[in-house]
């Protein structure tokens, strides 16, 4: 409150015509700029002396990078999201396609990919060649839309 008090004497001071409205005002900016620049920087402790115990208060102010960072964490940036709604989008496309596949088709899809045989490999389980499966799967990732993987 003495604070105040010193800040109305030195506008009186610097502005002895203004009306006490003004005055008020000035008082009231320079309260909340201190506010801005110190009360919600500063980390306070307090203590209370009769239950023994210290408290903690944060600044409640957070730095621009920092809040860059969590939000980057969180949500990634713009290009992450823009490539997982494309990649999410590829996935529902895949998916509408992969329902239209036989069950042969859907084997050597399995075999492949899932289970992660050569095509060699595969092709010695379903007893054709090696260049019969490649042929195949070339076909079915054009069916796909999946020119190259």
């Amino acid at each position: 409150m003495e604070e105040r008090r010193k800040s109305e004497k030195e506008y009186r001071a610097l502005y002895p015509e203004v009306s006490d409205e003004i005055i008020d005002f000035l008082q009231e900016s320079d309260r909340k700029m201190a506010y801005f620049t110190k009360d919600l920087k500063e980390e306070k402790f307090y203590k209370n002396e009769e239950k023994l115990v210290i408290y903690f208060i944060p600044s409640r102010e957070d730095s621009l990078e920092r809040l860059q960072e969590d939000t980057n964490a969180q949500f990634g940036t713009l290009d992450d999201v823009e490539e997982e709604a494309i990649k999410n989008i590829r996935i529902e496309r895949l998916n509408r396609e992969l329902e239209t596949l036989d069950v042969v088709e859907l084997e050597l899809i399995d075999a492949l990919f899932r289970k992660e045989l050569t095509q060699r490999a595969y092709a010695e389980c379903i007893g054709k060649a090696q260049s019969t499966v490649s042929k195949r799967l070339k076909k079915l990732l054009e069916k796909l839309g999946m020119k190259k993987f």
